[in-house]
């Protein structure tokens, strides 16, 4: 069929009616080498159904774990969160577990804004999950790295890696949100003496950026912003919810609902300041 997101692999019917992309399978990437305690969950090949419920477990434990018993939110500065902060670098690609996890945590505690930690928490859900690298999930201390990993899984239509960023059209006519899956999300970007400017990210312009005119290895840029889709919410009134954790969201990890319509796709991505959705195709 026809992608209503441009020139890039379509979406098509699978034969369950529902929506999926279309592509073919490539090798896979080299395996970026993972702590010892998550080698079991990554021996046996990926049953992607389960996967999208243990990703979605995992960010409603986390989430949880960040809840005081009032039910407020624990902020990343209190104490106890400092081993949890230190789990999440832990996951992220460069920063070794111990001293130098800790260490990222120590800045992230302080609200450093040089250490944002909510993409190392994505990474930390996502490799507790059982993905790995080499399933096309390319694991990064920004969310544009996925992002743009995502975007490329799509461009060479490899089902091995099944990662693939939609853009915001096809969310609302297309592209269902399920568990697992992760709404990216344009953000404030501040700047010394400048008041906050939004970040314009489309599935186009970074297409332009990271895969047109030979940019295809081009090293990701730019600032932007997760949630893992975790569920969803019918009110009274018969209007839907998907429901979405993040981290570093007000400094804490915090669920939040992104209103979907009757279809189940995002009602309104513009006014969400929502312009993708990494999904994981292989379910």
């Amino acid at each position: 069929m026809t992608s209503f997101a441009g020139n890039y692999p379509p979406l098509e019917m699978s034969a369950t009616g529902s929506r999926r992309l279309a592509g073919s399978r490539l090798a896979p990437a080299t395996t970026w080498r993972v702590p010892p305690e998550w080698e079991a969950a990554q021996a046996a090949a990926p049953n992607w159904c389960q996967t999208r419920r243990a990703i979605a477990a995992v960010a409603r434990a986390e989430q949880r774990i960040w809840t005081q018993p009032n039910g407020r939110p624990f902020l990343e500065s209190h104490p106890r969160r400092l081993r949890d902060l230190t789990r999440y670098w832990s996951a992220v690609p460069g920063i070794r577990a111990g001293a130098e996890a800790l260490a990222a945590a120590r800045r992230s505690a302080r609200d450093d804004p040089d250490w944002p930690w909510s993409a190392a928490f994505i990474c930390f859900v996502m490799r507790r999950a059982g993905v790995r690298r080499s399933d096309g999930f390319e694991f990064g201390g920004k969310h544009i790295t996925y992002i743009v990993g995502a975007l490329r899984n799509r461009e060479r239509s490899d089902r091995a890696r099944p990662f693939w960023l939609v853009d915001a059209l096809e969310l609302q006519l297309e592209a269902v949100p399920q568990l697992g899956d992760l709404l990216c999300f344009n953000r404030p970007v501040r700047r010394p003496g400048r008041p906050p400017q939004w970040t314009q990210h489309s599935y186009a312009s970074l297409r332009r950026q990271f895969w047109a005119d030979r940019n295809q290895n081009r090293q990701p840029f730019g600032n932007s912003h997760c949630r893992l889709v975790v569920g969803f919410h019918a009110g009274p009134d018969g209007r839907r919810w998907v429901e979405t954790i993040g981290g570093n969201e007000a400094n804490s990890v915090r669920l939040k609902r992104v209103r979907i319509n009757q279809s189940g796709g995002i009602l309104n991505p513009q006014g969400d300041r929502i312009f993708g959705m990494i999904k994981l195709i292989g379910c």
